[in-house]
């Protein structure tokens, strides 16, 4: 092979502009000028160089500081950054906002508090685009009085736990991994996709008159993942299950609730596989489609079927009363 030849082999910003070049060449007939030939060549070499570039740009990575984030203070993430919390603790007074191409990387502990005393409300808010990646073993805890508001995605492999309020907007899709925990102790109002192959509790202990959530999205329950609720539910949109799903009494301080509602507009389906079992109380005033377990299970007040709901029992799917209708 020509030495020429063997540049153009191995050098492909080289071959791209001798081969726009020769293109052009056989047009010189047709009237075509040098320099447009070499407008065209140069273009395509450009083109090519930006594209090399933009393929090599890597996110810029740091550590969240300052470390505690004072009352006020707002520490953001913005497009193609990821801040990083490796500390243990990380404590947040102020804010943390992760705009839209950014993303959170919890592999720590993060606390979100607030300092006796003042008014502001400690928060972390994932902006729609935005990621919040928290590691196996990592911990959120979101204290009374701090909020936790996403619009884009959580992929949660750790344990967050919330004391105060969590909003999943529409634009939200929250991914529960196998390892992933998420309490909910307070208030909860989701909007979005919860995808959970791990372990959700809507819990009691420690939250005074016990979680709520209130879902409108679409809570997806795959095989393998549970959810426990010891506070209060209303759902208002689609819940597909093939997990687990237990609704049962907790005494704290006097506040026991285990109470599900399956709102007029709500859609249960219990898919073959999934076992709900209720120990407490269960309304239902929309559509429920068992295929799967459904235990109404004896020492609790027992499932409710009122005026709106329907109940259907689909082939494969066992209804098991213990308790009363």
């Amino acid at each position: 092979m020509k030495t020429e030849h063997k540049q153009l082999a191995t050098n492909p910003l080289v071959f791209m502009i001798w081969r726009n070049a020769r293109d052009h060449g056989t047009n010189q007939q047709k009237g075509e000028s040098i320099l447009s030939k070499f407008i065209s060549a140069t273009t395509t070499a450009i083109a090519y160089l930006l594209l090399l570039f933009a393929s090599n740009v890597k996110a810029t990575e740091f550590e969240l500081t300052p470390n505690p984030n004072p009352s006020q203070n707002v520490i953001s993430v913005t497009s193609g950054n990821v801040g990083i919390n490796s500390a243990d603790p990380f404590t947040n007074f102020g804010g943390i906002y992760v705009q839209a191409g950014g993303m959170l990387r919890n592999v720590g502990q993060m606390d979100i508090t607030i300092i006796e005393g003042r008014s502001n409300l400690a928060y972390v808010a994932i902006d729609e685009g935005a990621v919040l990646d928290a590691r196996a073993r990592s911990k959120m805890n979101f204290d009374s009085v701090s909020t936790f508001s996403v619009f884009g995605t959580v992929n949660n492999l750790g344990s967050i736990s919330s004391d105060w309020l969590v909003t999943l907007g529409e634009t939200s899709q929250f991914n529960n991994g196998v390892s992933g925990v998420f309490n909910n102790k307070k208030a909860g109002y989701y909007r979005g996709i919860f995808v959970n192959s791990g372990s959700v509790i809507n819990s009691t202990p420690g939250s005074g008159t016990g979680g709520y959530i209130e879902q409108h999205g679409d809570f997806q329950n795959r095989t393998g993942g549970s959810f426990v609720n010891q506070g209060v539910v209303s759902n208002f949109g689609i819940i597909a299950n093939r997990g687990t799903i237990s609704n049962e009494v907790y005494f704290n301080t006097g506040v026991g609730r285990g109470e599900f509602t399956n709102e007029n507009s709500g859609t249960i389906n219990n898919e073959s596989g999934g076992a709900i079992t209720n120990r407490q109380r269960w309304f239902n005033e929309g559509n429920f489609n068992n295929a799967g377990t459904f235990m109404n299970q004896q020492g609790g007040i027992g499932l409710s079927n009122l005026a709106t709901g329907r109940i259907n029992n689909l082939a494969g799917g066992v209804f098991q009363n213990d308790s009363s209708l």
